[in-house]
Formats: C-alpha cells, structure tokens, sequence
C-alpha cells in the first residue's frame, strides 16, 4: 500500500479520490521503491548495511510476480511476494499446489526490503 499511495495519492483501500490527492505530488514508481527501501535505510542511519543489494550489504528482499516499476500502478496491490531473503537465507517461499509454473511465463522481481529490526 505504501508504494501504491506514494505513486497514486490515492487512498489504498477507497482508492479515492479518482486523480489522487495533489496529483502533482505524485512521484514515479522507481523514486517510490527507491524511497522505500534506500530511503529507509538512510532514515535509519544504516544506509551501509541496507536498503539495496551491494556487495557487503546484508541480502534482505523480496522476489515479486510483477515488476512495481512497470505494471499500471491500480495493479500494485495485487502483487504478490513469492519469497523473503532475510540476511541472503530464504525465509519465506509461496507454495504452489496442482499449478505447473512454465519457463518464461512470466517475470519475477525482487527488491530490497525495508531497514528490519535488529534485537
């Protein structure tokens, strides 16, 4: 919903108003996941260790069904994460059941996560 928000005005669950609020501050999809992840990280003082996948950085992302920097914006909500690196380790991976996904139907994206917690 965040990026959605950021790249629409709009509200994420009236998607209201219909050419968003101040649509003149709406931002493109790449400065949205750009803000989002590295934007994050500097926030938290951790722009070293976050908020892109550099070499030395840790491996936190996520991998997509569609690319948030080409689909129509209305469509960002219905993406869904098909699996979670947490530090480079695959946490998290969607379970597909009686559905044989072919080579090249379709495209993955993976992006940085937001700064995580440290305990």
């Amino acid at each position: 919903n965040v990026l959605y928000t950021a790249i629409t005005r709009q509200d994420p669950k009236s998607h209201w108003p219909e050419d968003g609020w101040l649509p003149s501050e709406r931002i493109d999809a790449a400065t949205a996941l750009r803000n989002y992840t590295l934007g994050s990280a500097y926030a938290a003082g951790d722009e070293q260790n976050l908020g892109s996948l550099e070499p030395g950085k840790y491996a936190d992302l996520v991998v997509l069904d569609q690319n948030p920097l080409t689909i129509d914006p209305q469509e960002l909500q219905a993406t869904k994460v098909q699996a979670t690196y947490l530090a480079g380790n695959l946490i998290y991976e969607r379970k597909y059941s009686c559905r044989t996904v072919k080579r090249g139907s379709g495209s993955l994206f993976g992006i940085a996560l937001e700064p995580r917690l440290r305990f």
